[in-house]
C-alpha cells in the first residue's frame, strides 16, 4: 500500500512539475520576462550529497557544492533564487520539484535535497562571478557564470563562495 501511494505522489509532482514547465515555458516567460537580479536577493544551491557537498553536524557548506558543470558549452552553476517562494516549506517544495523529480532540463539525479546554501547575490562580485536569471525551466532559475574553466582556479573561487554561504539543513520528511 505504501508503494502505490508513493508511486502516485511520483507520478502527480512529476505531472505538476511538467505542467508548470510548459506553463513557464510557453505563457509566463513571455509575457513577463524575469528581472534581472538585484544585489540584495538570495541564492539558493540546493545540496544532495553530504560527504561532497556539505558536513551536516557542523553546518559548513563545501567548496565542491558550488563546483560548475558545463551546459550548452559553459561552466554554469545552477540555483534558485528567491522571489515567488514566501515559506520555507516553498522553497524545500521548489527544490524539490525542479531538481529531484523532474530536472528540466540540465539533469541533476534523483538523490533527495539534504540541505542548501543560501548566500546574497552580492558576494557573486567578491567572487568575480556574476548571475543571470535563467527562466528555462523556471522563472526563479538563476546561474552563476564567470567561471574559468580550470578546475584549481574554479575550486578557489568556488571556496570564496563556500565561505559566505549558510548551510540549511532540510526539514525531516514524514513517512507516509
Amino acid at each position: 500500500m505504501a508503494s502505490q501511494k508513493t508511486q502516485l505522489k511520483r507520478l502527480l509532482d512529476r505531472s505538476r512539475v511538467t505542467c508548470e514547465y510548459l506553463y513557464f515555458r510557453l505563457f509566463q516567460n513571455r509575457l513577463f520576462p524575469p528581472k534581472p537580479l538585484e544585489a540584495q536577493e538570495q541564492l539558493q544551491v540546493f545540496l544532495k550529497s553530504k560527504k561532497r557537498d556539505f558536513d551536516p553536524d557542523k553546518k559548513i557548506v563545501s567548496a565542491y557544492a558550488f563546483m560548475p558543470s558545463v551546459y550548452n558549452q559553459r561552466h554554469e552553476k545552477s540555483s534558485f533564487v528567491r522571489r515567488r517562494c514566501q515559506t520555507e516549506a516553498d522553497i524545500w517544495r521548489l527544490g524539490h520539484l525542479w531538481t529531484t523529480v523532474n530536472p528540466y532540463p540540465r539533469p541533476s539525479g534523483t538523490n533527495p535535497i539534504l540541505g542548501r546554501a543560501v548566500f546574497q547575490v552580492s558576494h557573486l562580485a567578491i567572487c568575480s562571478l556574476r548571475g543571470e536569471i535563467d527562466p528555462s525551466p523556471h522563472p526563479d532559475h538563476a546561474v552563476l557564470l564567470g567561471w574559468s574553466g580550470s578546475e584549481p582556479q574554479d575550486l578557489g573561487i568556488a571556496h570564496k563562495l563556500a565561505l559566505r554561504a549558510e548551510t540549511i539543513i532540510a526539514p525531516k520528511q514524514k513517512k507516509t
